[in-house]
């Protein structure tokens, strides 16, 4: 079952063919990301005492993290971890609430996310983002509301309006 790119995809492939270094492509993709209304994780476990699902990748583990419901449908169905007729049990809260989550479980080795595992997938430390939302905090955003991005370029606004994003 595979499904058509959405916005937030094709915001990762506009970004990546932009004349951007590796760190502000960085930057861009999570002033994106933490716009978003919720973010959603795999639940391993039941409703009564969740627990997100995990991935290793070169001997990292990793946290998949989710932009949309059907990016997780997709990523369950693709994997075989369940049947078209199964309910896809979510974790979904705030992309804020979600890295506050996400640094409980760095004693277990969980030091990154992979965002939206697939074509169109990023990894993002968890340091990095928590980086990106203090300095987003210390300019006065609040941590749930708004899109920023630090040090926003004439030439970088440019991309973003001609991009409709």
């Amino acid at each position: 079952m595979s499904r058509l790119p959405d916005r937030f995809d094709l915001l990762v492939r506009k970004v990546r063919e932009g004349d951007f270094t590796p760190d502000r492509q960085i930057d861009f993709l999570l002033a994106a990301f933490f716009t978003l209304k919720e973010a959603h994780l795999i639940n391993a476990a039941d409703e009564v005492s969740p627990l997100p699902t995990f991935l290793e990748l070169d001997e990292a583990v990793l946290m998949p993290v989710f932009t949309s419901a059907d990016q997780a449908d997709t990523y369950t169905s693709e994997r075989g971890q369940r049947g078209d007729h199964d309910d896809l049990c979510l974790i979904s809260m705030p992309p804020a609430i979600v890295l506050d989550y996400a640094e409980s479980f760095t004693s277990y080795g969980c030091k990154d996310w992979f965002i939206n595992p697939g074509p169109f997938g990023f990894i993002i430390s968890l340091q990095e983002a928590q980086a990106y939302q203090q300095q987003k905090n210390k300019v006065g955003q609040r941590p749930d509301i708004g899109f920023w991005i630090p040090n926003l370029t004439s030439q970088e606004e440019a991309f973003w309006e001609d991009n409709g994003l």
